[in-house]
């Protein structure tokens, strides 16, 4: 008797189901096991790349789906299958076990033919359908190229008629097989049966054939997919962080998160990305240092306004002397990377400054290094991954002792996040200077200060601008939902505004990330007839409201009134930008008020012309600054305030250089030892809140050209400014008289 007979089933025990799984399938089963386990669990814990975690989900599908087929394929029926060979492991069941699953199997069996008979091309449809709407969304999300987009369209129409050719024929040849035979002779009907076998046969060798094609377009479609999303593209290096340093980077969102001494590159999408990240990897593998600065000098030649490698290049000569390190939080990728770009440049120019002052002192003045953190825009807020960059700043903190500072650049959210993660190490708390972050809830938080006015005292010159200059009596507010600082400013407002002849007449919420709806509520908002719109939220989101008010009609004039983030050009709308003469809002800083002042003091714009625009490259509107933003100067007052401070403690105190006896210096540049900044007075006061720091209401032009037309509070230190003016601002051209 063969091997095969022996295994059938006892006589004793009939209609028991045996399922014999292939050694094969087996193994299959275990490798899927073996990948998607520890896959999972890296993907969760580290953060790790997406294809990772794709390929964790594939591997655990792969390996049911085996299992599954071949339980169904070979185990529906009595008895040992007839394929079966010694590779097989009978697998015996219970009877009444074995009944019920009889039937169920039977079900799935019949379910499955019926599936293969119908259902496979409608299957790969969807399949392909799916990708391309995947591909699509990633394009368009990640505002990449239209090349990508039109790549993504011809994969989609390419695999759908690959699918038709391939599956067409079957279906045909199915519907036709359903007919009944009529009666011919019998020479016709083996004659016909004849071709229709040649027929059949080169059908099928067809099939072969085309099944290759359209294996081909789904892996390139899912190849283009996780193209999107590879490492190397994204964050050339990266690494998860070091607990040893606090050093690294990972990638999440399509975003390179984390925090870098030189040896990781977050701003690559520049023209000199290439030159920078291999400089960065000349860092991280130990290569030769005269090689990473000599990447990094082209680098800065080919974009002199590339802060980043300014920063690092510093920092390079300044590590083999005594310094401080004062680390720096911004944003350098995703929807939000000017803001970013904008701050490093602030921070380049204050350290460059200091360090230079500093040499012509000796060894006694610490120069300063810089560590960039990058918290990204994220996908769902820009605080999304904060917490997990002040993470590593903590464990850095915890190794590296020349670390004495934050400085802060990003939005209020993000500042709450860093100082409850600062907060959890009582051993190690770092004082922070915020450059932007304004909600109200931030004064009074301990070891904090900032160079920039709250919200309350924005919403309150705000709320005075309309009233007295813009005559307003009618407002409607929208404001962004679960954001600090759009929900904070819009209740200030509110406040500030609201009184028996001055009325709200509607408080519209949009959510964040998704402006659109801004249209439909903007139709709502007009039927109650207000004369200004007030928007507590960002530009790309106003743009939307500019983009559709009335050019005709009684709101052909309807003017928006916001806060500082206005400020943030580059991020506007293209079809926005014919409509912002449309616009008036508070700033904290304005470049053009300068042009009347004696710069004698003031060393900034020389050196932000020398060292961003050395062959006057910009100087078209006879100023020399275009490039000049209020990121970044309000970015270099808070770095000047930590410079200042460090000078006060570590230089003339000739105290130990620790955290501590930074922040008491800080707390002391208020009254008589208020310094200049070029946003105005810096004054700390003991709620760490600004005092009497300056605010300006600007305008714009039809040609898109900014105009201060009101400024409130002190903008000169030591020029006393008379009570009333304090309180009900004057012109621009008065405070600076």
């Amino acid at each position: 008797m063969k091997e095969q007979e022996q295994k059938q089933l006892p006589a004793n025990q009939p209609g028991r189901l045996q399922y014999t799984i292939k050694r094969s399938t087996r193994t299959v089963i275990i490798i899927a096991s073996a990948f998607s386990i520890p896959g999972w669990f890296l993907s969760e814990i580290y953060h790790v790349n997406v294809v990772v975690t794709f390929f964790s989900i594939f591997f655990t599908v792969a390996g049911v789906a085996v299992g599954l087929l071949e339980v169904i394929s070979k185990g529906s029926g009595d008895g040992p299958n007839e394929s079966g060979s010694d590779e097989k492991l009978p697998i015996k069941l219970p009877s009444w076990l074995s009944n019920i699953l009889k039937l169920i199997l039977q079900k799935i069996h019949i379910s499955f033919q019926q599936f293969v008979k119908y259902g496979l091309f409608g299957l790969a449809l969807v399949i392909i359908l799916f990708l391309a709407i995947w591909n699509f969304y990633t394009d368009l999300y990640y505002r990449l190229d239209i090349g990508f987009m039109l790549i993504s369209v011809f994969l989609f129409l390419l695999g759908i008629a690959i699918t038709l050719l391939y599956f067409l024929p079957s279906l045909s040849r199915k519907s036709q097989s359903a007919v009944p035979p009529t009666n011919s002779a019998p020479e016709l009907v083996e004659q016909k049966n004849v071709l229709s076998t040649r027929f059949l046969l080169k059908k099928i060798e067809l099939e072969k054939w085309l099944r290759v094609p359209l294996l081909l377009i789904l892996a390139l479609s899912f190849i283009w997919n996780i193209g999107q999303y590879r490492i190397a593209d994204v964050c050339d290096g990266a690494q998860t962080p070091s607990s040893l340093n606090g050093i690294g980077a990972t990638v999440q969102g399509r975003e390179c998160i984390g925090l870098s001494d030189g040896s990781i590159i977050f701003d690559a999408a520049r023209p000199n990305g290439d030159l920078k990240r291999n400089a960065a990897n000349q860092i991280r593998h130990g290569a030769s240092r005269s090689t990473a600065l000599s990447l990094f000098e082209e680098a800065i030649t080919a974009d002199p306004t590339d802060a980043e490698a300014l920063i690092y290049l510093e920092d390079f000569w300044v590590n083999n002397s005594p310094h401080i390190t004062i680390v720096v939080a911004a944003t350098l990728s995703g929807l939000y990377i000017t803001d970013g770009r904008d701050t490093l440049q602030g921070v380049y120019v204050a350290q460059k400054e200091y360090n230079d002052k500093c040499q012509l002192q000796g060894s006694d003045c610490p120069l300063l290094n810089i560590l960039i953190a990058n918290t990204g825009s994220g996908i769902t807020d820009e605080a999304q991954y904060t917490h997990d960059v002040t993470v590593q700043i903590m464990q850095a903190a915890k190794k590296d002792p020349t670390i004495v500072a934050i400085m802060d650049g990003l939005a209020s959210q993000s500042t709450f996040d860093i100082n409850d993660e600062v907060m959890a190490h009582p051993n190690h708390i770092l004082p922070m200077v915020a450059a932007k972050a304004t909600s109200d809830f931030l004064t009074r938080m301990p070891h904090f200060l900032r160079v920039a006015p709250p919200n309350s005292l924005q919403a309150q010159m705000g709320a005075k601008y309309a009233k007295m200059q813009l005559k307003s009596n009618r407002v409607a507010i929208f404001y962004r939902q679960e954001n600090t600082y759009s929900g904070n400013l819009k209740d200030d407002f509110i406040n500030e505004y609201q009184d028996a002849n001055h009325q709200v007449v509607a408080v519209e919420a949009y959510p964040g990330r998704n402006p659109g709806v801004l249209q439909d509520k903007l139709s709502t908002v007009l039927a109650l007839k207000p004369d200004l719109i007030y928007c507590a939220c960002y530009s790309n989101e106003v743009s939307v409201i500019l983009e559709h008010l009335p050019t005709t009609g009684p709101f052909a004039h309807l003017l928006v009134l916001g806060g500082d983030a206005f400020f943030e050009t580059g991020d506007f709308t293209p079809g926005a930008l014919t409509h912002l003469s449309r616009l008036r809002f508070t700033a904290l800083a304005y470049p053009e008020i300068w042009r009347d002042l004696p710069m004698t003091n003031v060393s900034f714009f020389a050196d932000y012309g020398k060292l961003f625009e050395p062959a006057n490259l910009y100087a078209a509107d006879g100023f020399g600054f275009t490039h000049l933003t209020p990121g970044i100067m309000v970015a270099y007052d808070a770095m000047l305030t930590l410079t200042t401070a460090a000078t006060r403690a570590f230089v003339i105190g000739k105290q130990a250089h620790t955290p501590q006896n930074l922040e008491r210096a800080l707390f002391q540049i208020q009254g008589k030892q208020a310094i200049q900044g070029i946003t105005g007075q810096i004054s700390v006061g003991g709620n760490g809140d600004p005092v009497n720091k300056a605010i300006v209401v600007l305008s714009i032009d039809n040609s898109n050209k900014f105009h201060c037309i009101w400024l409130y509070g002190q903008f000169l230190a030591g020029k006393l400014t008379p009570p009333d003016q304090l309180n009900n601002g004057q012109t621009c051209t008065t405070a600076v008289g």
